[in-house]
């Protein structure tokens, strides 16, 4: 279903006869909250679309949708990664949203999780707990033009690590060259 670029400035009803939605695009709209409601019944949604809005609050996301596996919400305005996000999820891309921190164990609860794109957010060392990156099922991780100085600990599973812009400094900046 796509409902890209019509100024909706909340995620519209969705009639229970179509319920069976398996992508569903919102992108540069104007919707400020996701509440979870608005998901019920929608088992086999698996690609949310919400790049480009002015999403705060994206909790409604996890309630669920057990069966979302890609969630794109670049350019939006939460500070934080959405807690609770869906077991199934395998990309997850919150790039452009001033993201400043990340939970604890993030990555280790998402065993699925394959692609995360964090790049120009507000991230810098001291919000990162240690390892949090470390975990063998990630594919492809993106850090760059965040405040970074140093090179997150990753898997040496982790086939494609973005680091463009960041402020890498002593033995890993030499590295990178």
């Amino acid at each position: 279903m796509y409902c890209d670029g019509r100024n909706l400035q909340h995620v519209p009803h969705i009639p229970s006869h179509v319920k069976s939605i398996k992508d569903l695009r919102l992108g540069h709209n104007e919707i400020s909250k996701v509440l979870p409601e608005l998901f019920e019944g929608m088992a086999d949604l698996a690609a949310l679309q919400l790049r480009g809005n002015a999403t705060e609050d994206a909790g409604g996301v996890s309630e669920g949708l057990k069966s979302l596996t890609v969630l794109d919400m670049r350019e939006n305005c939460p500070r934080k990664i959405p807690d609770n996000l869906p077991e199934a999820l395998q990309e997850l891309d919150l790039e452009l949203t001033d993201i400043d921190g990340m939970p604890e164990g993030f990555l280790t609860t998402k065993p699925k999780l394959q692609f995360v794109r964090l790049a120009q957010n507000q991230l810098a060392d001291e919000e990162l707990p240690s390892n949090v990156f470390n975990v063998n099922t990630l594919d492809e991780l993106v850090l760059s033009f965040n405040r970074l100085e140093k090179i997150p600990v990753v898997s040496r599973n982790l086939e494609n690590h973005y680091l463009h812009a960041d402020k890498i400094k002593g033995t890993a900046a030499s590295l990178l060259r």
